[in-house]
């Protein structure tokens, strides 16, 4: 797949060789129309995802001067979780309340960490 496609109006003189033979044949007309498309042109001012941003290098795309970062607030989700499950697990008066909070936890922390793609069976 190329990197960073670009959204292109598609017009009347660039469809390629075989897509004029067809609409030749079908005694069409080229429609207009709107689509990502890959692009090998120089890019200014492109806007893409941090993802993306740290994928380009790895792939040969390298960045000549980055314009503006892309943000997003990604708020911490878990710790208000383990920081509740901590202050029980320190005012429980028996082994089993101190124990009870402590599995959760680890699947919590367990299941943000894990990757994916490593447990995902593909059959072709």
């Amino acid at each position: 797949h190329p990197l960073a496609v670009e959204k292109k109006a598609t017009h009347e003189d660039q469809p390629s060789s075989v897509n004029k033979e067809l609409l030749k044949k079908n005694k069409e007309k080229p429609k207009p129309s709107t689509k990502p498309a890959p692009d090998p042109h120089h890019k200014s001012k492109y806007a893409c995802s941090l993802k993306n941003l740290q994928l380009f290098p790895r792939h040969g795309l390298n960045p000549t001067a980055i314009h503006r970062a892309p943000t997003a607030d990604q708020p911490d989700l878990t710790t208000s979780y383990i920081n509740l499950n901590s202050s029980k697990r320190q005012e429980a008066s028996s082994d089993f309340e101190k124990d009870f909070p402590k599995p959760p936890n680890n699947a919590v922390y367990g299941k943000s960490i894990e990757s994916a793609r490593k447990r995902t069976n593909v059959e072709i």
